[in-house]
């Protein structure tokens, strides 16, 4: 996502522009270059950063080890999946582009995809599909150095033998997170 905040004259040049954009949570000076294909009608631009960095490996880096984590369920449709205080342990791990969550406690090991990394706030989500079972689990995290805070949303589809979604619940919970080690 970029967004540009500064709008760029009506007629085009082949002068630099300076502009402040924002992608992943990070600002950053950036040269837009415009170049002008006045026989299509068509207008490109060259983007060169100046300074900055774009946080998401920096935060993602961050959020790599072991937490201790407490979550306080806020809400649930069913009340079958009422809980109250929930202690934790989630070890995470990257190789390449792939981050594991691995929980000790309960042998539970998952790839997670981040969706998104906006200044120290982390959106990830976790899909286990178990044949009649699909849990959808979405955290969104905010680091504070060795802590974080935040909250978890699990949407739970249960399906009949013909692939019918016969009930679906809604559980969220508030988080609190401390890195226990790297």
């Amino acid at each position: 996502k970029n967004i540009i905040n500064q709008s760029l004259p009506n007629r085009f040049n082949k002068s630099i522009l300076d502009v402040q954009f924002k992608a992943n949570g990070s600002t950053s000076e950036i040269e837009v270059t415009p170049n002008v294909d006045t026989k299509n009608s068509k207008v490109s631009v060259e983007l060169k950063s100046l300074n900055g960095e774009i946080s998401y490996e920096k935060v993602l880096n961050d959020f790599i080890g072991s937490w201790e984590v407490t979550s306080v369920q806020t809400y649930t449709s069913d009340k079958n999946y009422k809980t109250s205080i929930n202690l934790d342990y989630w070890t995470l791990e990257k190789n390449k582009d792939i981050v594991t969550l691995k929980n000790p406690i309960s042998n539970a090991i998952a790839q997670i995809t981040i969706d998104e990394v906006i200044d120290n706030t982390l959106k990830f989500r976790k899909i286990s599909n178990d044949g009649y079972e699909k849990i959808i689990e979405s955290p969104v995290i905010t680091l504070n150095g060795n802590t974080f805070t935040g909250y978890d949303t699990i949407l739970i589809e249960c399906f009949d033998e013909n692939g019918k979604l016969i009930n679906k619940t809604r559980i969220e919970f508030k988080l609190y997170g401390k890195k226990v080690n790297n």
